[in-house]
């Protein structure tokens, strides 16, 4: 899978030019050993668990030895691939009997009756501007739309759900590290999550992301995180593009005895293509694993992000053959009192989304012959605006949600590349107040409403993967899922604020006007049953073909 990833320039700090395409495939090259062939370390695939790989890299001590450092960075593909301890014990410690090594994510991926796919950081080139939408167009199956020129900010559909437009997206989980960037509402800000602090993509379509306690059609992503024992040691780069791009990263980690860590920053610019285009981001993350025993290990991680972007809009098809770069200013006025192409005026109102999200987590895994436990915790804070055009206004929405995940596994056979039996069970709970405020000119002018919003949703998957024959499996699941969905309107006022302009005139400001206030409260409730059957066949002489059918029943109560 190799996406073609557009222009764009890379330099690593602190060499020359001429060394820079090879510094850049160096780093590249540790990669395959470490996503492709041992476990990634926040993978949320089937029978995945907190992984602190036991490799070790050394920083040359000495420039002039480049022939030492390839050894080593050999030698520790090889250390990565060998069998390891089922609790990951360091390097040198006595195994008691042999020891199968464990399925990597891919060897997991082939295995599922269903549409997966795995985007790891080599499989991408470099880039000056790196993206979601880039980094996921090659991908069979997920439909990728730019947001009218917005810098990764993109619609996002897999097998047509997730069709509705920003700034409200639906239809797909958005995992981080294997917990949910989507508030409890099930929506999400897409340009919270940055391909460029991935080590992984983990795609799941349709169905198959129910195993992740996922309660939507489309399906799931799960952003991987790099840890201080895949990515040791300090690197920094900066980049840059036409049309005003500049990004800027820097990473270091390490590993000591049983614990490792790894700190990430990034930020990025672009001026954009248009004339109102323009974007930033800035985010942090950071992660911390251990090995508390020989069966358990856990891994904490906390992560920020300040994300601001302007909305250029849509323009008609004259316009852009006449000025692709122009934002439009309509409506149009025919005289004497015609009135066409009704807008938006990006020119007066100035959309707009700037949004922060605060991330704290843990997962923990433990392990028991045949049995894995994997709980994880966390909680997003989000501070949330969006400038619309006039008809809808300024949105201001602050919000804080938990989730908790639990998973369990049941493997008899070490070998297998899936479990036996499967079941995850994952809850959120959220709470955020809203404002809504007239848009004046591009100005957060009066309030028309005010909310506050609650929201739970429930996810419940059980499921098998019995092998009936040499290269048959079947896997039968069944999932549960029950949402509430409540808005208590408290806004008190007896009117709503209204505005508007001269439609011959769209500067011209006519005088305010004012509704009567109708509650908008409202308490909603959804539950279903999903059951699923998948069948793998593995035709003799060909292990990597699939055949894959999942038959679905679903069914809804009010």
């Amino acid at each position: 899978m190799s996406p073609s990833l557009g222009r764009g320039r890379s330099w690593r700090t602190g060499r020359t030019q001429g060394t820079v395409l090879l510094s850049w495939t160096a780093s590249a090259l540790l990669l395959p050993a470490l996503a492709g062939e041992a476990c990634l370390a926040q993978s949320a695939a089937p029978g995945a668990a907190v992984q602190l790989d036991p490799v070790v890299v050394e920083a040359p001590k000495s420039a002039a030895k480049p022939a030492a450092v390839s050894r080593e960075r050999v030698a520790a593909r090889r250390r990565a691939a060998e069998p390891q301890p089922r609790g990951g014990a360091n390097l040198g410690d006595e195994v008691a009997g042999p020891a199968a090594p464990a399925a990597s994510v891919q060897e997991r991926f082939e295995a599922l009756a269903g549409g997966v796919a795995l985007v790891r950081r080599e499989d991408l080139s470099p880039t000056g501007n790196p993206t979601a939408s880039r980094a996921l167009s090659g991908v069979p199956g997920v439909v990728v739309q730019n947001f009218f020129g917005g810098n990764d900010q993109p619609r996002i559909q897999i097998r047509g759900s997730g069709l509705q437009q920003n700034p409200v997206e639906r239809g797909l989980l958005v995992l981080q590290n294997g917990l949910p960037i989507n508030r409890a509402d099930g929506s999400y800000i897409v340009g919270f999550a940055n391909p460029q602090q991935a080590e992984a993509i983990e795609v799941y379509r349709g169905y198959i992301a129910n195993r992740l306690g996922a309660t939507v059609l489309g399906g799931a992503l799960n952003f991987v995180s790099p840890t201080g024992s895949s990515s040791p040691g300090t690197q920094a780069a900066i980049s840059g593009g036409s049309f005003g791009q500049i990004n800027a990263s820097a990473q270091t980690g390490g590993r000591k005895d049983n614990v490792d860590a790894l700190v990430q920053a990034d930020f990025s610019r672009r001026d954009g293509f248009r004339d109102y285009n323009s974007s930033e981001r800035s985010s942090f993350n950071a992660n911390v694993g251990a090995v508390l025993s020989e069966n358990v290990s856990t891994r904490f991680f906390i992560g920020y992000t300040d994300l601001g972007f302007d909305v250029a809009g849509p323009l008609t098809k004259s316009a852009m053959q006449a000025n692709p770069r122009q934002v439009f200013a309509g409506p149009t006025f025919i005289p004497p009192s015609t009135s066409i192409n009704p807008g938006p005026n990006v020119v007066r109102d100035r959309p707009r989304r700037e949004a922060e999200q605060f991330v704290a987590g843990s997962r923990t895994t433990a392990t028991f012959d045949a049995h894995l436990f994997d709980v994880a915790l966390g909680y997003t804070h989000t501070d949330d605006m969006f400038r619309f055009p006039i008809s809808s206004g300024v949105r201001a929405t602050r919000g804080d949600d938990a989730t908790g995940v639990f998973r369990y596994a049941y493997k008899p056979d070490s070998a297998a590349a899936l479990p036996l039996l499967e079941t995850t069970a994952r809850y959120s709970v959220g709470s955020a107040d809203r404002e809504n405020f007239i848009n004046q000119a591009g100005q957060t002018g009066a309030k028309f409403g005010e909310s506050r919003l609650d929201a739970t949703t429930l996810a419940l998957h059980t499921g098998l993967n019995l092998p009936v024959w040499d290269r048959i499996t079947v896997s039968p699941a069944i999932a549960y899922g029950y949402a509430t969905r409540d808005n208590d309107d408290v806004y008190r006022s007896a009117t709503r604020p209204t505005i508007a302009y001269n439609p011959a005139n769209p500067t011209m400001l006519l005088p305010n006007g004012a509704v009567p206030t109708q509650s908008s409260s409202y308490a909603l409730s959804y539950s279903a049953w999903s059951p699923s059957l998948g069948v793998t066949f593995r035709p003799r002489g060909r292990p990597n073909h699939l055949c894959r059918g999942q038959p679905q029943l679903r069914a809804a109560l009010a």
